[in-house]
């Protein structure tokens, strides 16, 4: 509103720079997620399943929480190759100020959760954290749980 009326008073294109500390404050606050999750791994301490609800606060109105569950969803796999996935997102409209997505959204999100659940898995089976990781990435010519075919995959020797 403040660019539009000066841009009005000064009949030319104003441009509003704020701090990302201003940018929350006038136009959302950050959401907040939770996800539940289940896993099944084979005796190898390869993944069989994973299956994960996540639960997104979009504040009064879901203005752009939708876009960022979206990819969040797309991405929540990260660099592991699960071959039986079921994730589902589910919106919460709260009486608090509208989320707004920033930097990376969806997929910052998703790594983080993914990681998480992963460190989780370890901590109540035992299992090397490291090597849990190692036997689950994918691989070249590995696919997406939406599809995408791995063409060019390199994690594995530069991890």
């Amino acid at each position: 509103a403040l660019a539009t009326l000066c841009s009005a008073i000064t009949g030319s294109a104003v441009a509003l720079l704020i701090s990302l500390d201003q940018c929350s404050q006038t136009f959302g606050t950050r959401d907040v997620k939770k996800i539940q999750y289940s896993a099944g791994l084979n005796k190898d301490g390869t993944f069989n399943s994973l299956s994960c609800n996540i639960y997104n606060t979009c504040g009064a109105a879901n203005t752009d929480e939708f876009g960022d569950a979206i990819v969040m969803l797309h991405s929540l796999d990260n660099c592991y190759n699960i071959p039986n996935v079921n994730f589902s997102a589910v919106m919460l409209l709260t009486n608090y100020a509208p989320s707004a997505a920033c930097r990376g959204p969806g997929w910052v999100h998703a790594v983080h959760g993914m990681e998480s659940m992963v460190s989780d898995i370890c901590r109540q089976t035992g299992l090397d954290p490291i090597a849990l990781r190692e036997a689950n990435f994918y691989q070249k010519g590995d696919s997406t749980p939406d599809g995408m075919i791995l063409q060019y995959w390199s994690l594995g020797s530069v991890w």
